[in-house]
């Protein structure tokens, strides 16, 4: 890692270790904690997270609706505690045996959601603004499709 990375990373485990502790093992993976150290090159950096699960290899619109629900759940859990993401995208989200878990919080904003989390999948495509999460609301709408928008 470049030098000039491991403050980025430092911000990262701070988001783990932070906002985001109490959904370690449960939305996100474990965090062991950030290593520095220095090398050959200058300093190093290693963040270390529980090794889960593999990322998708799919598009979320191609998934099962269960999975692209449990998803949204996770990404509801991360918005509760006031964050959003910053770069969801399938690369960050890992799943194993149907659990799913979601990674890289190097781009993570704080965010007050008002979102009420009920996604109603099947159900006409709610308004933006009613549904209390322009952010929310934009990855059920392009991202998982889970409403009619017939």
């Amino acid at each position: 890692m470049r030098e000039d990375l491991v403050p980025y990373l430092a911000e990262e485990a701070g988001v783990y270790n932070g906002a985001l502790a109490p959904l370690q093992g449960k939305a996100i993976p474990r965090c062991y904690g950030l290593y520095v150290g220095s090398g050959e090159c200058g300093q190093i950096a290693c963040l270390v997270l529980e090794h889960w699960g593999e990322c998708l290899h799919q598009p979320f619109d191609k998934l099962s609706l269960d999975i692209r629900m449990r998803i949204l759940e996770r990404l509801g859990e991360i918005h509760r505690q006031g964050l959003l993401h910053g770069d969801f995208a399938e690369r960050n989200v890992l799943e194993l045996n149907g659990d799913i878990r979601i990674i890289d919080f190097d781009q993570t904003e704080y965010h007050d959601c008002d979102c009420d989390m009920n996604f109603r999948p099947g159900e006409k495509l709610p308004d933006a603004e009613e549904f209390g999460c322009e952010q929310l609301w934009e990855v059920c709408r392009s991202d998982m499709r889970i409403w009619d928008v017939g």
